[in-house]
């Protein structure tokens, strides 16, 4: 609310205003310029590069900033100054930085998930409640992400069916205050709080008698709220008798049931549909859902084509006018699909509850034959097959307003989708593609910039969070038997393979880190037979291909061009605003520092990041850059081996790949970048950082709230065999398909807590008033950082039209106005898009 009420004032949310609500901003602005952890930026040296003039050029695009000499390009920078290495008064004083942060920040590929480059543990200063001893930006970010998580916490107690309790204090209240408590008992100086912390222990019993542990302690609170319903998980298969106030015990008896669940004090979600899904919120789903990057266009080169994979089913004399139908679509381009054939014959998990099923479905959609209509929902559904190869088709009934055989078998065709669209989003869209990915680049900025680099001084705000939120996930979602692998239908153990002690003594036999990262892209195939690619194989592919929006959509063939796509797709629409002004604001940026393509090539921990990039999979820049190097070594004596000026071997040429030995490696290479191409693609390669940290991960993580929470809408497991042309199915058998109430809370609680944490804000780099955290940074960075503001501000207006726009169509069309608001698209509304990916 207090966010809300400083945007309508017109005024930029501070979530630290709960914190320092009457900070002097004035007075404190410098006094709280955000220090460097290693080697501090102090306000002196802060003062002094500002004189002097940052490295940089002025850009074409700020004309309005102060002007600049241009001589200060060639300047050697004063100890502590933010600036490439190449310029830095102190390079010693970098190299000892990082080789303690290396120390600290150690990647590996045996931990979960095996294969996938992972830090094996996570240091204190990425951890939240390590709150003491954290520079105030630091501090400023862990209280307001705790702040905020614990409102989230607060949003599961009351989207309770049990809220308010009729006890004196429910366990999710008593969660909710030991949490708040034991937080602020850590923010007491340590000096003070022997006797009140062990006073308080017994009081609140919190913590052992041994041991006091915020963290674990706090997530395993979290963690058994969110898993309090799993413990009658199986009740009836044991004979238990359900408790007498239970609703839908077990089995839900009517989606009414599952709706319900949310209690009074929650807002039931947008996906929740008294008769099932309808068609158009199963079309809606596709273009401005939580899996928005599922849809493609079909297209005659595909491989196999839509029609192959059809061809058995669409065989028989009953679908000849069907079959002459889509390849009038395809040859027209009018014909679109979601394909989740890949999961065929996937083994399904083995929990206390029903069987389940997970099917493999193949769905089709048109443009809407309606122009009128094809302004608000461009597409229609035509057809389903819910397993590869059946031969079994269903497509929409005539009549969907009566109940029929023919429409319940629909809508579990439907509903097999959306399980399959939903497992396929949790691993891969979500956890694969954003988290996973991440953690390449998260930690190798650390390991590998220097904390006075001006780009670790863009980028850290964008990896606030990430480490932490992944190394949970690993040990309190999904994890074996956790809360992934009890919701979804996929066995966890395909999803997340365990590479054997035997085929590591066959495939990886005393090598190195970097052998390694060559290796074990075959793994995969080795350990596991499965239909199903694991999420290492995938998280792999996706490093080693270009996945920048524009890249994304265009191998979708989805982007808003005549030949394509060129209709509502709200994601789409609105992403491709925020991408724009991502890269103008990096473009912006670089261009303050590297004045040419030459200054890439002489910036060495770039250089370093890049091959270190390499390592981790991330082929399309060993491709584009020319940077190969290992999972935990330097690429080799760039800085050691240096017999000049710029941090190179003599003799080195623009284009020349020198080969280096470390003396721990038979032989590696780092390439020098391809200088005419390498300002150009590193302006590529942070923007895209930049936009999957933010926008890509709000696009699909803040959905789980709204719309993946409620279980008839998003599935993740079918409890009854997909259907078949020869069932006659009544509403019954269509209810009996969900999930069991035990793990439909379950998700509902997931969803709630993981959807409700926004914590910071995209282009508010600033926590409060009186931190700067470009600090003493050139008057060319503030300018542009204004114009990115301004750029968003823009987006935000633009898309609120929109939606406002997009309502009054659907209610002008006679749907009811509830229903229409749900047709509203703010997953990307820039005031709603975090920095970074911390939840």
């Amino acid at each position: 609310m207090q966010d809300e009420a400083l945007v309508v004032a017109g005024k930029a949310p501070n979530d630290a205003a709960v914190f320092f609500p009457k900070a002097p901003a004035r007075r404190l602005r410098h006094a709280f310029t955000p220090p460097l952890r290693t080697s501090a930026l102090s306000h002196a040296a802060g003062a002094e590069a500002a004189r002097t003039g940052v490295v940089c050029r002025q850009s074409p695009d700020l004309k309005d900033a102060p002007a600049r000499a241009t001589s200060a390009v060639e300047q050697t920078m004063p100890a502590g100054s933010v600036t490439l290495p190449q310029y830095d008064s102190d390079p010693e004083g970098r190299q000892r930085e990082l080789a303690a942060k290396r120390e600290e920040y150690v990647f590996s590929r045996e931990t979960l998930p095996q294969g996938t480059p992972m830090l094996d543990k996570v240091p204190p200063a990425d951890l939240p409640w390590a709150l003491f001893g954290a520079p105030p930006e630091q501090f400023v970010y862990k209280a307001g992400w705790l702040w905020k998580a614990r409102g989230s916490l607060c949003s599961v107690s009351m989207s309770s069916d049990s809220f308010p309790s009729s006890s004196s204090t429910s366990p999710i209240e008593q969660a909710v205050v030991t949490t708040a408590l034991r937080t602020a008992l850590d923010m007491i100086p340590a000096p003070f709080r022997g006797t009140t912390r062990d006073g308080l222990r017994g009081l609140a019993k919190i913590g052992s008698s041994d041991d006091l542990n915020v963290g674990s302690s706090v997530v395993g609170s979290v963690v058994d709220i969110v898993r309090a319903p799993l413990a009658d998980l199986g009740r009836e298969a044991k004979g238990e008798a359900a408790p007498a106030d239970a609703k839908g015990a077990t089995r839900a008896k009517s989606l009414r049931d599952y709706a319900d669940i949310f209690g009074p004090m929650f807002k039931t979600p947008i996906s929740a549909a008294p008769h099932g899904i309808s068609d158009n919120a199963f079309t809606w789903y596709r273009i401005a859902g939580p899996n928005p990057n599922a849809i493609h266009k079909c297209k005659k080169s595909d491989r196999p084509g839509v029609l192959e994979q059809l061809k058995e089913a669409l065989a028989t004399p009953q679908h000849s006018k069907l079959r002459g139908e889509l390849s009038e679509l395809l040859d027209a381009g009018e014909l679109y699909k979601v394909d989740y054939t890949m999961y065929e014959g996937t083994s399904t998990g083995e929990n206390e509850g029903p069987v389940q099923y997970m099917p493999s479905p193949l769905a089709l959609f048109r443009l809407n034959r309606d122009p009128e209509a094809r302004k608000r929902m461009p597409l229609e559904p035509v057809l389903i097959q819910v397993e590869a190869h059946s031969k079994d088709v269903f497509q929409p009934p005539a009549d969907q307003t009566k109940d029929s055989p023919e429409l319940y078998r629909w809508l579990m065709a439907k509903a097999c989708v959306q399980v399959a669209d939903g497992c396929h989003h949790e691993v891969l869209a979500h956890l694969g593609r954003t988290h996973l990915v991440m953690e390449s680049f998260a930690g190798g900025l650390h390991r590998q910039l220097s904390e006075r680099h001006p780009l670790y001084r863009l980028l850290s705000s964008h990896f606030q969070g990430t480490l932490n939120i992944n190394n949970l996930s690993r040990f309190t979602l999904i994890n074996k038997s956790g809360i992934v692998d009890v919701m979804m239908a996929p066995c966890l153990e395909e999803v997340l393979p365990s590479i054997t002690n035997e085929v590591k003594a066959e495939v990886l036999p005393s090598i190195t880190s970097a052998v390694k990262a060559e290796v074990l892209p075959s793994i995969t195939s080795e350990v596991k037979a499965g239909a199903l690619p694991s999420i290492t194989s995938e998280v792999r592919a996706w490093k080693a291909r270009d996945f920048s929006f524009d890249a994304v959509l265009e191998s979708q063939g989805m982007r808003n061009q005549a030949n394509e796509f060129p209709h509502l797709y709200p994601y789409r629409d609105d992403a491709a605003m925020i991408w724009a002004a991502i890269k103008k604001w990096v473009s912006l940026y670089i261009d303050v520092y590297y004045k040419d393509a030459q200054a890439v090539e002489r910036d060495t921990e770039l250089n370093a990041f890049i091959a270190e990039l390499g390592a981790h999979d991330v082929k399309w820049l060993e491709k584009e850059w020319g940077a190969r190097g290992t999972d935990n070594e330097l690429v080799p004596d760039r800085q050691t081996n240096a017999s000049n000026t710029d941090g190179y071997a003599a003799g080195v040429g623009e284009d020349a790949k020198v080969k280096h030995h470390t003396g721990t490696l038979t032989s590696s290479w780092a390439f020098v970048p391809f200088v005419q191409e390498s300002l150009q693609l590193l302006k590529k390669l942070v923007s895209t950082i930049i936009f999957t940290t933010s926008a890509q991960h709000a696009a699909v993580n803040f959905p789980q709230s709204n719309l993946m929470s409620y279980v008839p809408g998003f599935p993740l497991s079918m409890y009854m065999a997909p259907p078949t042309s020869e069932m006659n199915p009544n509403l019954a058998d269509y209810v009996s398909l969900f999930a069991p109430m035990e793990v439909a809370k379950t998700q509902k609680n997931v969803g709630v807590l993981l959807g409700n944490v926004r914590h910071t804000r995209l282009g508010h780099y600033d926590l409060a008033p009186f931190l700067s955290h470009f600090g003493g940074q050139d008057a060319h960075v503030q300018s542009a950082l204004s114009r990115f503001r301004q750029d968003l501000d823009g987006i935000k207006q633009a898309i609120d039209a929109r939606n406002q726009e997009l309502v009054g169509s659907w209610v002008a069309a006679g749907t009811a106005p509830s229903v229409a608001e749900c047709y509203a698209y703010d997953m990307l509304r820039p005031d709603r898009v975090p920095q970074s990916i911390n939840i």
